[in-house]
């Protein structure tokens, strides 16, 4: 097995690689000045680190930013992967940082090789399947019309690529993708064979979907109910009750996240968190420019090969077909529900890459016996793919260096308040120092910006060092517990935090003073 998809380890192998790079590189490029904070400028990247080392803390599914109501109102957003994610750390004693690094390496490694085994399955054709492996994982980017002329010209100064690459962001898609390449294949297999022990695999996965990704959870449902009633208009009515019972059986594994979901909706603050979450109503369609095309390409490619070529359609057409219905289905899902998600989400992490197969597949099929064109296409597609990665990675890597480097400064405050504060306490701060508490230290923060993904009341999510600022420090900052004030004297020179009678200055490093709270008690004596 190793022998025969050597070549495909080791590309899976150079995407993690290149995945984690330029954290690595910039690693090295400080040398002794790297203080333990590498750029985390993926999109919500800290967030995704303080859920897993809350964890750590023994914590599961509570939010890793503020105090109040931190353990007596459900979960927002209920997920099991940072927990998964976090006890290789605690059992081994790795901090979450390096486990991160780790992640972007390993995770996007196993996500490669299972999307290589998904396109060998579907062709049977190696060198096509590293194609199709490193196009999905690396040159996404070709898939976005606005990127494209940037990505020609090398504009390393295209806002686009300041977040590194798609598959460097933890947990979403880098640990959620498992789950839906692990289904894509387990899927294809039981509609081969029709063996119920496949069946009897699905219903795992997708019930283990339910506590990874809404995202995922939502998009595998709607393809299952495409399947069920494609099979059923196939007159295959066996493999749809297979599948049906499949399905029932992954609700069933779900049943708790299913239950969850009822107390979320019913809670007092669930309004703002649907607003904060981006649920909006409407009606509207969404047109995806890739998906028209694609959907173009592969009715053509299905019309020539029955018309011209008196070829019949095999499992892997009706298969990608398949696929490419859902895609459309989830990201229109609003037009009958009436609810509009961050289509996003869909759009990046199960839409395009299903584009990105299905346009490889064609490829793939048209030019089959000739071995020169198929030869520069695998090359070609190789090439671009690795080439647009490492551009955007290099932008990004330039954009972030210097202030990342800088900020460097944070990490002895984050020794200090692992060393000096009492787990759980409140840190006030700006919003860089806010996202880094979390995944450093035991604490809470006044506010950072992604707390909104927990249920709490308007007043909470306002309550943010500005407005308490703005409204009168000495009479507002009491309204929450408060224990620590850091004032980065460099960024927010205007906080001026040294005027206040009731701080006491403990600390200071780096352009940074971090001052303790007097009790509102002793300040209103005062």
């Amino acid at each position: 097995m190793i022998r025969t998809h050597y070549w495909a380890i080791i590309f899976a192998l150079l995407v993690g690689l290149v995945t984690v790079g330029p954290q690595l590189v910039f690693i090295g490029s400080l040398g002794s000045s790297y203080q333990g904070l590498y750029p985390m400028k993926g999109d919500a990247e800290p967030y995704y680190l303080a859920r897993i080392h809350e964890v750590y803390h023994g914590d599961i599914s509570v939010s890793p930013f503020t105090y109040e109501d931190k353990y007596t109102v459900p979960p927002g957003s209920f997920s099991l992967a940072g927990p998964v994610l976090a006890v290789p750390g605690i059992i081994l004693n790795i901090s979450v940082v390096p486990l991160a690094l780790i992640y972007k390496f390993l995770l996007p490694a196993i996500v490669a090789l299972l999307v290589y085994m998904l396109f060998f399955r579907m062709t049977g054709r190696r060198a096509w399947s590293i194609a199709a492996m490193c196009a999905v994982m690396l040159g996404y980017n070709f898939m976005n019309a606005p990127d494209i002329p940037h990505l020609l010209r090398l504009d390393a100064s295209y806002p686009s690529f300041w977040g590194f690459t798609e598959y460097s962001r933890p947990i979403y898609p880098q640990f959620s993708s498992i789950f839906l390449y692990a289904y894509l294949n387990l899927l294809f297999v039981a509609l081969k064979e029709h063996k119920w022990k496949w069946y009897a695999c699905l219903g795992l996965v997708f019930g283990a979907s339910f506590y990874v990704y809404f995202y995922s959870v939502t998009f595998l449902a709607a393809l299952i109910a495409v399947f069920i009633v494609g099979l059923f208009l196939a007159k295959r009515r066996r493999e749809a009750g297979m599948l049906a019972a499949s399905m029932a059986g992954g609700v069933a594994i779900g049943s708790y996240f299913i239950y969850n979901m009822f107390i979320v909706a019913r809670s007092p603050y669930y309004a703002d968190f649907a607003a904060n979450m981006g649920l909006v109503a409407s009606h509207m369609p969404i047109v995806s420019v890739a998906g028209c095309i694609t959907l173009i390409v592969f009715l053509t490619y299905l019309f020539l090969k029955k018309r011209l070529l008196n070829s019949e359609r095999t499992q892997t057409d009706w298969f990608l077909l398949g696929l490419l219905v859902t895609a459309f289905v989830v990201i229109n899902q609003q037009v009958i529900t009436g609810h509009l998600m961050q289509e996003g989400h869909y759009h990046w992490y199960f839409n395009i890459p299903i584009f990105i197969i299905i346009l490889t597949y064609v490829l793939a099929h048209a030019l089959k016996n000739r071995r020169v064109l198929t030869m520069i296409a695998i090359s070609a597609i190789v090439l671009v793919s690795f080439g647009a990665n490492f551009f955007v990675s290099y932008s990004s890597y330039i954009h972030w260096h210097d202030s990342v480097a800088a900020d460097q400064r944070y990490m002895p405050l984050m020794s200090w308040l692992n060393a000096s504060s009492t787990p759980q306490s409140v840190v006030f701060a700006n919003e860089d120092i806010s996202s880094l508490v979390p995944v450093y230290t035991f604490d809470n923060v006044v506010n950072e910006y992604m707390a909104i993904n927990y249920l709490l009341p308007k007043d909470r999510i306002d309550y943010t060092p500005d407005a308490i600022l703005k409204a009168g420090f000495t009479q507002n900052i009491h309204k929450y517990r408060v224990d620590y004030i850091v004032w980065d004297t460099v960024k927010e020179p205007e906080w001026k935090m040294d005027q206040y009678k009731i701080l006491r200055e403990v600390y200071e490093t780096g352009g940074l003073k971090v001052y303790s709270l007097e009790p509102a008690s002793a300040a209103l004596k005062k």
